[in-house]
């Protein structure tokens, strides 16, 4: 799915900044909302660090693109991966690190294991994941913060009500405002008609449904 996805959009490399695109699916859509989110919040984990690019990409967790620290002459040089500032004896080259960065981001670096061929490819990891290891729920979590800004309180409060299960997703959904209502398949491009079918005003939304509408209040 996510190759077919890649190959459809014409998405290049293996984390780029962007995938803005027009005339796209809903899943797509929804990607593109997260994208900024994911993209500030996963790093590059080294290994033999050929992979990941010195300055474009974020692989120091304590800050973002090294080239807004650039202290050199002239231009960064964008080609540079971070296994071309190992040194011949495996350790990483001070010298040189200390003519393009301040000392204090050198000694951060220092303190990281510097590359080796003998421990794999760089990879991807979650700034907030332990050992670099994948959670589904812990992304959820952290994702849902970050584009919501919202205690979790209360998606507890609905996932562990003691009510049958259709009702938690109903309240779920509610809560998303994402309830199917005229107003929210107007959003999806579904209908052309985002009035209430019952009273008739203009906009149907999920809190017009379960409290505004005057035939809810009668039930």
């Amino acid at each position: 799915m996510g190759q077919l996805l890649r190959n459809k959009y014409r998405v290049q490399g293996v984390l780029p900044m962007s995938v803005v695109r027009s005339n796209c699916s809903y899943i797509w859509r929804s990607l593109m909302k997260v994208w900024p989110d994911v993209v500030s919040n996963v790093f590059w984990a080294i290994d033999d660090g050929r992979l990941t690019n010195f300055w474009n990409d974020m692989w120091v967790k304590q800050v973002d693109q090294l080239r807004d620290l650039y202290v050199g002459t002239g231009h960064p040089d964008d080609t540079l991966c971070v296994y071309d500032l190992v040194a011949n004896s495996g350790a990483r080259d001070w010298p040189r690190l200390s003519s393009l960065l301040p000392e204090n981001i050198v000694r951060v670096i220092f303190s990281m294991i510097p590359p080796a061929s003998v421990t794999g490819t760089d990879r991807l990891a979650w700034k907030w994941m332990s050992k670099d290891k994948f959670s589904s729920a812990e992304t959820y979590r952290c994702l849902y913060h970050l584009v919501r800004g919202v205690d979790s309180s209360c998606w507890k409060l609905i996932w562990k009500a003691k009510v049958p299960q259709r009702v938690r997703v109903f309240l779920w959904n509610f809560w998303q405002d994402k309830l199917l209502t005229n107003g929210e398949r107007a959003r999806r491009h579904m209908t052309n008609e985002r009035h209430c079918p019952r009273c008739g005003e203009v906009l149907e939304s999920g809190l017009h449904v379960i409290r505004d509408c005057s035939f809810s209040r009668i039930v």
